[in-house]
């Protein structure tokens, strides 16, 4: 059994989706088809070598975060990887529960980032909601303040006071 198979059936058993290729053509061919969270790439690979993959993944896919192993690395092949894109450089031996670790570090990343992204939506689409009432309400002269008590109210507040001013404005 080969180690990246071996690899494989670990972090199945860890119940993680795990795509396993052989080479590095492989490895292109799959990432152009499917999006993955993280990839795990050796520097030495029959077909593509490593660093052309992560090329790869970074152009067709660059919100992938890249493990990059090896056992023949150098300081300058490392530095390479992380400029291209990759998040992690691990030396072989590899000890599957380190790269287990680093796995679910990059997966707690990525739910950080995507938390982050709903949040940054959400503050958007509360101030497109805001802005026409903000101006209806000065322009009607309903709410005497042209702060709104920002200086002193939460959002919670904030939005119960303008609920209760358009509702109090209304015929």
């Amino acid at each position: 059994v080969r180690e990246w198979e071996t690899f494989a059936k670990v972090l199945k058993e860890e119940g993680i989706e795990v795509t396993s290729v052989s080479n590095g053509t492989d490895a292109i061919d799959a990432i152009t088809k499917q999006a993955f969270s993280v990839a795990i790439l050796d520097i030495q690979m029959p077909g593509a070598d490593g660093i052309k993959v992560l090329r790869e993944i970074m152009h067709a896919r660059p919100e992938t975060r890249v493990i990059m192993i090896t056992a023949y690395g150098t300081v300058e092949m490392a530095v390479e990887a992380i400029k291209l894109g990759a998040c992690d450089y691990v030396m072989k031996p590899v000890m599957f529960e380190d790269i287990l670790a680093k796995i679910h570090q990059h997966f707690c990343y990525l739910e950080l980032q995507e938390e982050n992204k709903v949040l940054k939506d959400i503050n958007v689409r509360e101030i497109l909601i805001m802005v026409p009432l903000l101006i209806l309400i000065f322009w009607i002269g309903l709410y005497p303040d042209p702060f709104f008590g920002l200086m002193d109210a939460s959002v919670e507040q904030l939005v119960a006071n303008l609920q209760a001013v358009a509702v109090a404005g209304l015929p």
